[in-house]
């Protein structure tokens, strides 16, 4: 049987992932943040453009070469091409610094 694809090779290509639970109170549907939407949230939280612990936890989970490449592609803005809008410059300016520092 063929190995499926890491979520960081899929979730350019791949929609929200989405998991339906049924609970006490009801149907519940959850989504799952992609890991470049992760990085997005950990370089939101930089205050000074710098790479913030968030950025170092996500190269922690993920590894140092994947954390670059979705640091890159966030600061080339690689996701507006499949019809996403594009990010903040100052979003695009710390994944460059995130990029340069890890």
């Amino acid at each position: 049987a063929a190995t499926p694809l890491p979520e960081l090779a899929t979730q350019h290509v791949v929609g929200e992932r989405r998991i339906v639970a049924l609970t006490r109170l009801g149907v519940e549907e959850l989504a799952r943040a992609k890991p470049a939407d992760r990085l997005r949230a950990a370089l939101a939280e930089a205050a000074d453009g710098r790479a913030p612990a968030g950025v170092r936890a996500f190269k922690d989970a993920y590894g140092a070469v994947e954390a670059c490449c979705l640091a890159l592609g966030v600061a080339v803005g690689a996701d507006a091409a499949g019809g996403a809008s594009p990010d903040a410059p100052e979003l695009r300016r710390a994944a460059l610094a995130a990029y340069l520092d890890l």
